[in-house]
């Protein structure tokens, strides 16, 4: 009896630490998160984040398959995958639109923007689709890579829809 008392103590003990120590581990890691902005025509319209637990919290707008709130989730390896490859994002300037550094563009084009947030980081890279300079080409290509990466990870075709059955071409 005197042994199940202090395991109960112990283990009350620490419970309060670990939780306290997986808190401040999840707060340095950041919120990963997508927004999709119209263009003219039926571009969909939505936004994705995946917070450190791997929670998926989807909000569906315009010219999706289901609008509203939509929420699965991903496991920490994934999680893990998806924050390193969003590490480019430092390296990258906060706007290619043209009112920022695009010289050369498209009109009629929607814009994307990916975010990193947490405690001690608030990263903002926003790209008009439609640009089309050389000078910026080889930084919204790795910002691709990364909106790409986050459509597939959070699996937004089970709300947005299948882009082929869609008339917009700036997928």
């Amino acid at each position: 009896m005197r042994a199940l008392k202090f395991v109960a103590a112990t283990f009350g003990a620490l419970v309060p630490l670990l939780t306290t120590a997986g808190e401040d581990a999840a707060n340095t890691q950041p919120t990963i998160k997508l927004q999709r902005f119209g263009c003219y025509g039926t571009c969909p319209i939505y936004s994705v984040s995946i917070d450190a637990q791997g929670t998926v919290h989807f909000f569906g707008d315009k010219f999706v398959e289901f609008t509203g709130a939509h929420d699965s989730s991903i496991s920490n390896e994934q999680y893990a995958r998806l924050a390193r490859a969003a590490q480019v994002l430092s390296t990258l300037k906060d706007d290619y639109s043209p009112e920022h550094g695009c010289k050369r563009y498209v009109t009629d084009a929607p814009s994307v923007t990916v975010s990193l947030q947490s405690a001690s980081l608030d990263k903002h890279v926003r790209v008009y689709l439609g640009c089309d300079d050389d000078t910026v080409r080889a930084d919204i290509a790795k910002l691709g890579e990364v909106v790409e990466l986050i459509e597939q990870t959070a699996n937004t075709r089970q709300w947005v829809g299948d882009p082929s059955r869609r008339s917009d071409t700036h997928r």
